[in-house]
């Protein structure tokens, strides 16, 4: 009689990359449960009111405060993740240099047929990695460019799926690519066929300030339907107009979120820039060099701006 393995759950976030790691995790888990999130408090609340599992899996979250006194308090847990951290933790594997789901083998393990996810996964995070470059080397880069943008299409089409997110994360663990998958594929095609992404697209154009390399989405006073495309639309348009780096603010509640891109050309790390900068103003953020994002007081978003356009140029 076969070992048993151990009952184990997954949490993580819906995104492309949040969708890869399911794939992943299914690949060493075939019965794991997983569980959907979008932020760390709500991947710890998960955490923490979980009793029945012998294995629980963060992946995709940062290594915050909350989520490191979570894995001091409880030895099942394990953080999956990529995110810049100032601290390290033994339950923690954190890879800077690829997507979560590349980071992820290290715990997982990875079956050969994932390489592929995987590399759709780096490549979302802008992360060259050896997946992502045998990949480009078997299939050509326009064939896994398209790959990773048919699957971020596709879950956007109703972010609020996670049946629909847990349903591809089982076909790529089968080894399938998104192309292969038929819902991944109708979902696309609806995107691009009901003019979501044109749509979009042509919002952000209309609103776009270019503030020397910086390309400008601001939606604090008006927040327009993007259709799920914010940060891929606000990048596109601000390549458009030769922008080294682009933001997208908004008002949520008390405070004003921002999300900082990297549209090729530039050296500025914005991880680091925004953390630096959160510190300051006593709150969170961060991320990678290329993408980073903060929730911040009202009054500090536009001297926000003002010192990201200065470091940008």
């Amino acid at each position: 009689m076969g070992k048993r393995l151990p009952k184990a759950r997954l949490i993580t976030r819906g995104n492309l990359d949040g969708i890869v790691c399911a794939a992943v995790f299914l690949g060493r888990y075939p019965s794991g449960e997983i569980t959907f999130i979008s932020s760390p408090p709500s991947a710890a609340e998960a955490a923490s009111n979980d009793g029945g599992h012998d294995v629980i899996i963060i992946a995709d979250v940062p290594l915050t405060p909350e989520i490191m006194a979570l894995l001091d308090k409880d030895p099942r847990i394990m953080l999956v993740d990529h995110h810049p951290a100032c601290e390290c933790h033994p339950q923690a594997v954190v890879d800077v240099s690829m997507s979560a789901a590349g980071a992820a083998p290290r715990h997982f393990g990875l079956l050969s047929s994932l390489t592929g996810a995987v590399a759709l996964a780096d490549l979302y995070e802008r992360s060259e990695t050896a997946a992502v470059a045998w990949m480009a080397a078997t299939m050509g880069r326009e064939r896994i460019e398209l790959e990773s943008r048919i699957l971020d299409f596709s879950w956007r089409y109703n972010i609020e799926d996670d049946g629909f997110r847990l349903e591809t994360a089982r076909a790529l663990s089968a080894g399938s690519l998104p192309s292969e998958v038929g819902s991944v594929v109708d979902r696309y095609q609806a995107m691009i066929g009901g003019d979501r992404w044109a749509r979009a697209l042509s919002k952000v154009r209309e609103k776009l300030q270019v503030r020397g390399g910086l390309g400008l989405l601001d939606l604090r006073r008006d927040r327009p339907s993007l259709y799920g495309f914010g940060s891929l639309a606000l990048v596109e348009a601000a390549r458009e107009r030769g922008c080294r780096y682009a933001m997208l603010v908004h008002d949520s509640r008390d405070a004003s979120v921002a999300s900082l891109r990297a549209c090729g050309g530039g050296n500025v790390d914005l991880g680091l820039f925004v953390r630096d900068f959160a510190r300051a103003h006593g709150t969170d953020g961060g991320g990678h060099p290329g993408s980073a994002g903060v929730r911040l007081p009202r009054q500090a978003a536009d001297r926000l701006i003002d010192e990201l356009a200065a470091a940008v140029g």
